[in-house]
């Protein structure tokens, strides 16, 4: 029976001319970045938060932006009922009877007429 040569084969970086066997010779070969465990999850972390973050800047706008402008579209509204509010009264008062109805209020009286004011109870 035929022994079988179970020895492990090992890969070794063979240089592909003698310029990068002098660099290999002198240098070694070139480590590979090996960033595992607990530092490796920590940066993966600290990079995908950071794309995270960037990624949702726009939205964030956006939406401030969209509140901002409801905000701006409530008081335009509020004043366009307030400037409907003002016309009626200026044509209240662009009348005989509404100048004197705002001259009453201001306690004015017609000539030969007496103010009355009648106190009101407190308690």
């Amino acid at each position: 029976m035929a022994t079988v040569n179970r020895r492990r084969k090992i890969n070794t970086i063979k240089p592909i001319n003698d310029t990068t066997q002098h660099l290999l010779a002198r240098n070694g070969p070139r480590p590979r970045w090996n960033v595992s465990g607990t530092l490796g999850t920590v940066i993966l972390c600290l990079v995908s938060g950071w794309i995270g973050i960037h990624a949702a800047r726009p939205f964030v706008t956006a939406a401030q932006s969209r509140e901002d402008n409801d905000d701006l579209e409530r008081r335009i509204q509020e004043l366009h009922v307030q400037n409907q509010r003002d016309e009626r009264q200026l044509q209240m008062l662009s009348t005989p009877k509404g100048i004197e109805r705002a001259a009453r209020q201001l306690d004015f009286v017609e000539p030969g007429e007496h103010l009355v004011i009648v106190p009101t109870a407190e308690r």
